[in-house]
């Protein structure tokens, strides 16, 4: 929030195909898209969440977390 650490800079780090990432990847994902929807970029929010239920980390907070996320754009 500070500007010291950028979300590009965070995303930059992680394979390009969501398959390939790490439990932190998707931690770290789960974040940077708060972070989008905080800002108001919906679009960025929600291609991030899809790339998140991409992974295997079912078992990980960030995973579930975006599972009850998604679930909620279907409510609306």
């Amino acid at each position: 929030f500070r500007g010291v650490v950028t979300p590009a800079s965070l995303l930059a780090e992680r394979p390009a195909d969501a398959t390939d990432w790490t439990v932190q990847d998707a931690t770290v994902s789960f974040g940077v898209a708060r972070y989008q929807l905080y800002q108001r970029d919906t679009v960025g929010y929600r291609n991030l969440i899809e790339q998140i239920l991409q992974t295997e980390h079912w078992n990980a907070w960030a995973y579930v977390l975006a599972e009850k996320d998604k679930m909620g754009w279907r409510r609306k």
